[in-house]
């Protein structure tokens, strides 16, 4: 029942976000190893699906457009940031 994920708009194609759905981010999740307690970076978290499988306070958070930066401020990681993941990230 998740919402169809195939609208973007020009700020989506211009800034190449994509939404993973919700199943698949956790899979990723526990793929990875994120379930575990540890220390993590989400380069371009979007809306911070790839983190859900996790404790939000075990992430540091990137994300460079001002809404879902927003969003992700609301989640309660660890740290946030908005820089350009293309370039080396300065972790605090």
């Amino acid at each position: 029942g998740q919402v169809n994920l195939s609208h973007r708009t020009s700020q989506s194609v211009m800034l190449q976000q994509y939404s993973t759905p919700a199943p698949i981010g956790y899979l990723m999740g526990v793929f990875c190893g994120v379930d575990q307690p540890g220390r993590y970076l989400e380069p371009s978290a979007g809306n911070g699906l790839l983190t859900i499988a996790a404790d939000p306070q075990h992430f540091y958070v990137n994300e460079i457009d001002n809404a879902r930066l927003a969003n992700l401020k609301t989640q309660g990681f660890m740290a946030y940031s908005q820089q350009d993941a293309t370039e080396s990230l300065r972790l605090i």
